[in-house]
């Protein structure tokens, strides 16, 4: 009777342990996807465009909040920021929500405001966050006005 007690606790030990490492790791893939868009809002609002640039996976996908057609890859997503960056002054992220998919990948949509030199900017997002080699990098962007 207590081997089968002892083996009950070391399964529901087991579970729980598994239970908590989980939370863990997904406290820290959303504590990176936190880390890795204040570096992107700062970079933006200070015109830094390399530094936007390494943000961003260098196949990533992006439709920025002012194009027509979306951009592939570093050089693209470039060109948008070159002329959007120099009239963005503060970013506000509003509402969110994620989802973690397939261990790599973290996916948020949401709400962000852009305050320009031509006005406030209402936009929503989507960011799909890729963690490659212990490293967050946005492997997919999309913006759009909200009229």
């Amino acid at each position: 009777m207590c081997q089968g007690t002892n083996s009950l606790v070391f399964f529901y030990i087991s579970i729980l342990l598994k239970f908590l490492i989980n939370i863990y790791i997904y406290i820290y893939k959303i504590m990176s996807v936190n880390r890795l868009k204040k570096l992107w809002m700062q970079a933006v609002i200070k015109k830094n465009q390399s530094d936007i640039l390494k943000l961003y996976c260098n196949n990533a996908l992006f439709k920025g909040t002012m194009m027509d057609e979306p951009a592939k890859g570093k050089e693209e997503i470039k060109n948008y920021f070159k002329n959007f960056s120099p009239i963005v002054n503060d970013i506000h992220f509003q509402k969110k929500s994620f989802s973690v998919r397939n261990g790599d990948l973290i996916n948020e949509f949401g709400i962000y405001k852009f305050k320009t030199t031509k006005g406030t900017i209402e936009a929503n997002y989507s960011f799909v966050f890729q963690r490659k080699d212990k490293e967050v990098k946005i492997l997919s962007h999309f913006s759009s006005l909200i009229s």
